[in-house]
């Protein structure tokens, strides 16, 4: 489970960095990558503060289900906003614009 969790966490990590550097203009990225990273320590440091006592309530198997449903719907909800989000379908979203005139 672990090698297909790293080749996920590769691809999405190369695409996260590509799409920050795409979208922020080069003298805001610093701050975009110290919010965007900073974000992601503060989200493992719950996940494990939690996992303990959750881990206590719960059978392994059921926490992991627990925690795969939430992740799903958090791809979800992502998913819905991304879509529906201005500048996305139009052409003027990340993929046609250029941060850096």
């Amino acid at each position: 489970m672990q090698v297909v969790r790293g080749g996920g966490l590769s691809l999405v990590d190369v695409g996260t960095t590509t799409l920050v550097q795409r979208c922020v203009p080069r003298g805001s990225r610093g701050r975009a990558f110290a919010n965007l990273y900073g974000g992601v320590g503060l989200a493992a440091a719950v996940s494990y503060a939690a996992g303990g006592p959750l881990l206590e309530l719960l059978s392994p198997r059921g926490l992991l289900v627990i925690a795969g449903a939430g992740g799903i719907a958090a791809s979800a909800m992502v998913a819905a906003w991304v879509l529906r989000g201005p500048g996305w379908r139009d052409g003027t979203g990340p993929s046609g614009s250029d941060p850096d005139p």
